[in-house]
């Protein structure tokens, strides 16, 4: 009830607050520790919403919050203050009963499979967030799955057997618009051939593969003959040009069938999409891996979510139909921020990428309002704050020169640093649930 109170008062308050002309992105619920308050910590740049802020806490690069915390004083380049409301939820360290044990099942997008070392420590082994929230965890907590898919999507989950992404700049590997649109049976389901057009890219997000038969395509062809020469997809014996002859379309739906038998994402189910408006099977994957129901799930997607922004309610109703397939399994959702920081003169001893909003963070920020949405209306699905507390000075492959931590190059995945204050928010939702 106090989660609800709390959520809709931030909604109320909207996904961004004008202060004096300028706009602020609203920080969600942050978790805390009773015992370390100050170990959630906010930073600047998560608050930005226009393009190089120059933005401070108090002054400074950093805020460590405290209990008693529930507003943060945001400086902008002209030295005017704006104070921000946050809500700071503290549990104490679990201490779960004797004999009992938790599985928390973590999936998403490659920011879950980047394993990255601690520059500053040429020892350290490499991490990821997964492995970094399990060793703040009890013992009787184990986190399961570890699953990651670069560059894939909410609808990629929800929908295909593998990859395949309406971006059309993703990798020659990838399903993308036309052999999505084709591969789909949408052509022969709506008349019309491909054309790029936003009700086709709706109609694309929210279709299973396999709900329909494929369709012929040059283009389509030409793809599944690259893929079945690549790991994890079916073999494709031809090599002749297309023609659209009947033995060619029933080749390629030979492959597919072959392809959702033997799907490259776990969650996939080939009844579940003939039967329904999805794939997604946590039912089917707990088979596939023989693993137990989990008593609770941590899923990052959405960076790769930013090409469906054109198109917010497709992107809210997907993201609405993923969530119901866990069966009202308690589960967090957290989306990384690119790495960057606001004011670089803050950062001593860093060579760091100067932060800007534009293109795909400005659609995350306009997603970020319906992923809220639909937590107030899922029960059981919570949204975490990495967003303002992922230390934005972190970059994978971060390297250092003398006593110069080297951060500028990687634009999109996290380092080590930012992975760990990821886990943080990660382990103190699991403290607050596992006090519950």
């Amino acid at each position: 009830m106090l989660r609800n109170i709390l959520l809709t008062t931030l909604t109320f308050l909207g996904v961004s607050l004008s202060v004096e002309g300028q706009d602020f992105f609203l920080p969600f619920t942050l978790y805390g520790c009773r015992q370390n308050p100050g170990k959630t910590v906010l930073f600047p740049e998560g608050f930005a919403t226009g393009s190089n802020p120059v933005l401070t806490i108090a002054g400074q690069r950093e805020f460590p919050l405290s209990a008693d915390s529930r507003e943060v004083p945001l400086t902008d380049a002209s030295g005017r203050t704006s104070v921000i409301p946050v809500t700071y939820l503290l549990s104490d360290y679990p201490n779960p009963r004797k004999g009992k044990s938790f599985n928390v099942l973590c999936f998403g997008e490659s920011t879950t499979e980047i394993r990255c070392k601690d520059p500053r420590d040429p020892l350290s082994r490499p991490q990821n967030w997964v492995q970094m929230a399990e060793k703040l965890l009890p013992r009787s907590v184990h986190l399961r799955g570890n699953i990651s898919h670069g560059g894939w999507a909410t609808y990629t989950y929800l929908n295909w057997p593998c990859a395949a992404k309406i971006d059309p700049n993703a990798p020659r590997s990838f399903f993308k618009p036309e052999t999505m649109w084709y591969a789909l049976g949408l052509a022969t389901e709506t008349g019309e051939s491909f054309t790029g057009c936003r009700d086709q890219l709706d109609r694309i997000i929210l279709t299973p593969f396999g709900k329909n038969r494929m369709d012929g395509s040059k283009a389509l062809w030409d793809l599944v003959r690259l893929l079945g020469k690549r790991d994890g997809y079916p073999a494709f014996g031809l090599e002749e040009e297309y023609d659209g002859s009947k033995h060619q379309i029933d080749a390629l739906n030979s492959w597919a069938e072959d392809l959702m038998d033997n799907p490259i994402n776990e969650f996939y189910d080939r009844k579940t999409a003939a039967k329904g408006n999805h794939a997604f099977s946590l039912e089917a994957y707990l088979r596939r891996y023989h693993e137990k129901r989990p008593d609770f799930i941590v899923f990052n997607i959405g960076i790769n979510d930013g090409d469906g922004a054109n198109s917010l309610e497709s992107a809210k109703e997907c993201y609405a139909r993923l969530v119901k397939c866990f069966g009202g399994i308690p589960s967090a959702h957290f989306v990384n921020r690119w790495p960057g920081v606001c004011d670089k003169r803050l950062w001593d001893g860093f060579k760091p990428r100067q932060y800007r909003v534009a293109g795909n963070t400005a659609n995350l920020l306009r997603l970020q309002e319906k992923w809220r949405e639909v937590a107030l209306e899922t029960p059981q699905l919570y949204e975490l704050d990495v967003w303002h507390c992922q230390y934005p000075a972190s970059q994978l492959d971060e390297t250092m020169t003398s006593s110069v931590l080297d951060c500028s190059k990687e634009d999109v995945h996290t380092g080590f640093m930012g992975l760990q204050t990821s886990a943080w928010q990660v382990v103190c939702w699991l403290y607050h649930m596992l006090s519950e």
